[in-house]
């Protein structure tokens, strides 16, 4: 009786990590009751919000790419204007994110492995960074996360398959507005928030962070339960599929033990 039950809870957490549920995990350590903008239709939409830049910002989303998004330049969610704010999106199917503060429209970041935002007290500064995860691919669904804590960490995670991977990067120089005007649009460039949220629109600059050049683009793919909180929120690690499975194994093999024992008694 012990061991038929372990095994049915082993076996239905397991189908849970790797992939038997309907959406990915809930990442980041914050109450989605608290979020101050939600979105679960599954579409796109745009809105307006306001922030307390101290607080930092968190996003959580579960997304299912399309064909079309692993290739180019797509946005999945923007907060702020073309000088000041930040999005979330894929370049060629990697997790990518971007900021700007008191920067302009064009200003762009040196590179997708930029951490010197406003370096050396300067007065406009600009930021990229990509999860390690590699490209994503189109039809799985992901769980993807931003926290970032307005004292120079940012924290990416990304959930595929039940193994969550978190990313830390330190953000060196002076931080400041990261919410613009506040715009927010999911999953679609979004005109009122200057294009490519907090990034460039109107002034022809380079791929892939200027909304004028091809391929930079809305997502095609599904955004659901997609959560913006102005709160830092750390991406939490979860047991992992095989980490899982492996305690699982352990516990079957002292059942089975204990089981043994008595057999002979």
């Amino acid at each position: 009786m012990r061991l038929t039950l372990f095994v049915g809870a082993c076996l239905g957490a397991l189908a849970l990590l790797s992939g038997g549920a309907t959406h990915a995990a809930l990442i980041v350590d914050l109450n989605p009751g608290d979020a101050a903008f939600s979105y679960v239709d599954g579409g796109t939409a745009t809105g307006s919000g306001s922030a307390v830049r101290a607080n930092g910002h968190t996003v959580n989303a579960t997304i299912t790419p399309g064909a079309e998004d692993v290739t180019g330049t797509v946005v999945i969610f923007e907060y702020g204007g073309t000088s000041n704010g930040f999005n979330l999106g894929l370049v060629d199917g990697v997790l990518t994110y971007m900021a700007k503060h008191n920067s302009g429209d064009a200003n762009a970041p040196d590179s997708l492995n930029d951490t010197s935002l406003r370096p050396d007290g300067s007065t406009s500064g600009e930021a990229a960074v990509q999860h390690s995860y590699g490209a994503l691919t189109a039809g799985e669904t992901y769980s993807i996360a931003v926290a970032w804590d307005q004292a120079g960490t940012l924290l990416l995670g990304l959930e595929a398959g039940g193994v969550i991977a978190r990313n830390t990067f330190g953000l060196t120089g002076v931080y400041d507005n990261w919410s613009g005007n506040n715009s927010i649009s999911v999953g679609v460039i979004n005109a009122s928030a200057g294009g490519y949220g907090g990034e460039l629109a109107g002034t022809t600059v380079a791929d892939p962070f200027d909304v004028d050049e091809t391929p930079v683009s809305s997502f095609t793919g599904t955004v659901n339960d997609l959560l913006y909180w102005n709160d830092a929120g750390g991406v939490i690690p979860e047991p992992s599929t095989i980490a899982l499975a492996s305690l699982c194994a352990l516990g079957l093999g002292a059942i089975r033990r204990r089981e043994g024992r008595g057999n002979r008694d």
